[in-house]
C-alpha cells in the first residue's frame, strides 16, 4: 500500500496569491481523495494545483483505502468534500463509505463526489437513485474543466450548509423564548401538510379525467369540499373568439343556465382573461345580476401561453379569503387546467382518429396513426400532470421565499419561521425531484417510440452475433441480478435486415424480464433461441421463468403505458417500443403467452429479407 506521504497527504494547492484577504485568514479548503490508485492521486494534484475558490486553495487529504478515510474523517474537521473511488479493497468500498458518512457519522455537511473506472460495478442510474451523493463520474469521461466544475459546485454547496448550520447554531440560544410560538408554528405545519395531501388526493381525482363534463362535476365537488364557495363557475375560452362561454355554473346551490361574456367589457372574469391575472373582490365593480357577494376571486387557466378559460369562487362573507384560501384555490385551478387540456388533447386525437377510420383505405398506416393518437395521447396525460405538479410546487415554494426574504428584510426572522421554511421547501424539492425524473423517463422512452427509423441501414448481419452483443451490453444487470441468460441460436443464420433495432428488441426484452418477471426472485433463467421456419421466416423466442401475467394481462402487454404493476416505476412503454420496432421496422409479427406462474414467452416471427424503409 502507497504510504501518505509519497500520494502528497495534506498537499496545499495555493499558487496564486489570495484576493480577498491574508492566507493566514483564509485557509484552504480541505478536500479527501480516496483512491488505491497513484496515478489517480497525482494527475488530480496536477489539475487543481491552481484551482481557488473564494480566494482559497486546496489542501488535498489522499489515502488509498476506505478503511483510511474512516480513519481521517474521525481525525480531522471541516472536511469540505471528498473525491471516492468506488472499487478499492473490495467492489463495493466507496459505496459502503458513502452509507459510513451519512448513516454512522450522520454527517450532512461533506459533498461527495464519486468517481470509478468500472461503472459496471456501480451503475450510475442505481448509485444516485440509492446513495446521498453530489455527483457520479466515470473517470474515462472525466475532463479537467468537468471536475473543476464538479469541485466548484460541491464547495458552494458546502458553504451554503455550513452557514445554514452556523445560522442554527446561532438561533440555538433562543428556542426556550419561542417554545410556544414553535409549538403553534408545528401546528400550523401541520394543517398546511394535512391540506397539501388533500390537494394532491384532489389533483389525482381532478386529472384522471378526459371528459370535460366529468372534469367539471369533480371540480364543484372539491370546491364545495375544501371552501366556502356557494357560487362557482368556469368559463372556457376559444382560441379567434372574442368572448368567454360559461359552460359549468353553480350558485346556491342551483345549477346556472350557460351564457356568454364578451372579452372588452370591464366584467371580472373578461378582465382576468385579458390581462391574465388574479382578480379579486376589491378591484370587482358589480358583474351583474344583483350581485350578493362580498368575497370572490377570478382566476385565469392558462397553460403554455394559452388561455383556456376563467374560473370563479365567490360567498357572502366579507375577507373570506385568505392566503391561504387563495392558495387553494390556485392549486385546484391548476389542476383544472391540466385536466381540461389534457381533455382538449383526447378530444382532438379522437376527431383525428375518427377522421382516418373513415377514409377509404384502412391501411396499416392508418393503424399505426391511430396507434400513435393513443400513444400522444397517453403522453399528454402522463407528462402534464408530473409537470404541472411541478410548476405548482414551485410556485408555492416561491411564495414561502418570498414570505422568508421580507421577514428577513423586516428584521422580523425567527427560528420558527426558517424552520417552517426548510421544511416546507425539503417537501416542495422532494415533489418536484419526482415529478420531473418521471417526466424524464416517460419523455426517454417516448423518443424510443416516436423516433423516425426511416435512415437506419439495411444489411447482412449473422444472428447469432447481434443475439450475443445485444445479451452482451445486458450482462452486468443479469449478472447484479442474480439471474443467467442462455442463448441457442444456429451459426451461420444471417438476415437481411436492421441490426440495430433488433438488438434493441432484445435490450427491451431482458429489461422488461428483470424488472418484472423476475422481480424479487433469485437464481432466474432467460432463454434466447431461434428456429428457421419455412423458406425466408425465422421465429425468435425469449422467455423468462419469472411471475408469469394472467391472460387478461397477456392481451393488453403491447399496450402503450400498461403496468401490470400500477405502482411500479416503469412507463409501461417498453414492450410497445418492441412491438412498433417489429412491426415498423423489421416488418414481423410480434406476440406473446404466459400463465401465472409459468413466465412470459415473447415470439417474435421476422422475414429473413425485411422491407428497406420508406418503400
Amino acid at each position: 500500500m502507497t504510504n501518505e506521504t509519497d500520494k502528497g497527504m495534506d498537499f496545499l494547492i495555493n499558487d496564486q496569491p489570495p484576493s480577498r484577504a491574508p492566507a493566514s485568514e483564509l485557509p484552504p479548503w480541505k478536500i479527501l481523495v480516496v483512491d488505491d490508485d497513484d496515478q489517480v492521486h497525482a494527475v488530480t494534484r496536477l489539475v487543481l494545483r491552481s484551482y481557488r475558490f473564494r480566494g482559497r486553495g486546496l489542501q488535498l487529504m489522499s489515502v488509498s483505502s476506505a478503511r483510511e478515510a474512516r480513519e481521517v474523517l474521525q481525525r480531522e474537521s471541516e472536511v469540505a468534500l471528498a473525491l471516492v473511488d468506488v472499487v478499492m479493497e473490495t467492489k463495493t468500498a466507496g459505496l459502503d463509505l458513502v452509507r459510513t458518512i451519512r448513516d454512522e457519522y450522520r454527517n450532512r455537511s461533506i459533498r461527495l463526489i464519486l468517481r470509478t473506472g468500472q461503472p459496471g460495478h456501480a451503475p450510475e442510474q442505481d448509485v444516485v437513485v440509492d446513495y446521498e451523493i453530489d455527483a457520479y463520474m466515470a473517470k474515462t469521461d472525466i475532463s479537467a474543466q468537468k471536475l473543476s466544475t464538479a469541485i466548484t459546485a460541491s464547495l458552494r454547496a458546502y458553504e451554503y450548509i455550513t452557514e445554514i448550520q452556523g445560522l442554527n447554531t446561532g438561533l440555538e440560544a433562543q428556542v426556550e423564548q419561542r417554545t410556544a410560538e414553535l409549538q403553534e408554528s408545528n401546528r400550523s405545519l401541520e394543517q398546511a401538510v394535512d391540506t397539501l395531501r388533500q390537494l394532491g388526493d384532489v389533483g389525482r381525482d381532478i386529472t384522471a379525467n378526459l371528459d370535460a363534463k366529468a372534469i367539471f362535476q369533480s371540480m364543484q365537488k372539491h370546491v364545495q369540499r375544501l371552501l366556502d364557495a356557494p357560487y362557482f363557475v368556469l368559463f372556457r375560452a376559444q382560441p379567434g373568439v372574442d368572448f368567454l362561454e360559461m359552460v359549468f355554473g353553480w350558485r346556491d346551490g342551483s345549477e346556472q343556465a350557460a351564457h356568454k361574456i364578451a372579452l372588452d367589457t370591464q366584467h371580472p372574469a373578461a378582465r382576468a382573461a385579458h390581462d391574465w391575472r388574479e382578480v379579486y373582490d376589491a378591484d370587482i365593480k358589480d358583474p351583474g345580476d344583483a350581485w350578493p357577494y362580498c368575497s370572490a376571486i377570478w382566476f385565469p387557466l392558462v397553460i403554455d401561453q394559452r388561455l383556456l378559460g376563467v374560473m370563479a369562487i365567490a360567498c357572502l362573507r366579507a375577507d373570506a379569503y385568505g392566503e391561504r384560501e387563495k392558495l387553494i384555490f390556485r392549486t385546484l385551478c391548476g389542476y383544472a387546467t391540466i385536466a381540461l387540456d389534457n381533455a382538449n388533447a383526447y378530444q382532438r386525437l379522437q376527431q383525428l382518429q375518427n377522421k382516418l377510420l373513415t377514409q377509404e383505405k384502412k391501411s396499416i398506416a392508418q393503424e399505426k396513426m391511430s396507434a400513435l393518437g393513443g400513444l400522444v395521447a397517453g403522453v399528454a396525460h402522463e407528462l402534464n400532470t408530473p409537470l404541472g405538479n411541478s410548476l405548482m410546487l414551485n410556485g408555492a415554494l416561491q411564495d414561502e421565499v418570498d414570505s422568508l426574504f421580507a421577514k428577513l428584510n423586516g428584521a422580523a426572522l425567527q427560528k420558527s419561521d426558517l424552520v417552517r421554511f426548510l421544511n416546507q421547501a425539503q417537501d416542495a424539492t422532494n415533489g418536484i425531484s419526482q415529478s420531473l425524473n418521471s417526466a424524464v423517463r416517460l419523455l426517454n422512452s417516448f423518443k424510443q417510440v416516436a423516433a423516425d427509423r426511416s435512415n437506419e441501414e439495411r444489411k447482412m448481419f449473422d444472428l447469432l452475433q447481434c443475439c450475443n452483443d445485444a445479451v452482451a451490453g445486458m450482462m452486468d444487470q443479469i449478472s447484479c441480478a442474480g439471474h443467467e441468460i442462455q442463448v441457442d441460436v444456429p451459426k451461420n443464420l444471417s438476415l437481411n435486415s436492421y441490426p440495430q433495432p433488433l438488438a434493441q428488441v432484445i435490450k427491451q426484452l431482458i429489461n422488461n424480464a428483470l424488472t418484472h418477471g423476475l422481480q424479487g426472485r433469485t437464481h432466474g433463467k432467460m432463454n434466447l433461441r431461434a428456429v428457421q421456419e419455412g423458406l425466408g421466416r425465422i421465429m425468435l423466442s425469449f422467455s423468462d421463468n419469472g411471475a408469469g401475467l394472467k391472460e387478461t394481462d397477456v392481451k393488453r402487454i403491447f399496450d402503450p403505458f400498461f403496468k401490470v404493476n400500477p405502482e411500479s416505476a416503469g412507463t409501461g412503454l417498453g414492450l410497445a417500443i418492441c412491438s412498433n420496432i417489429v412491426s415498423s421496422v423489421l416488418n414481423g409479427h410480434i406476440s406473446a403467452s404466459s400463465s401465472p406462474g409459468q413466465g412470459l414467452t415473447v415470439n417474435i416471427e421476422l422475414p429473413s429479407a425485411a422491407p428497406e424503409q420508406g418503400r
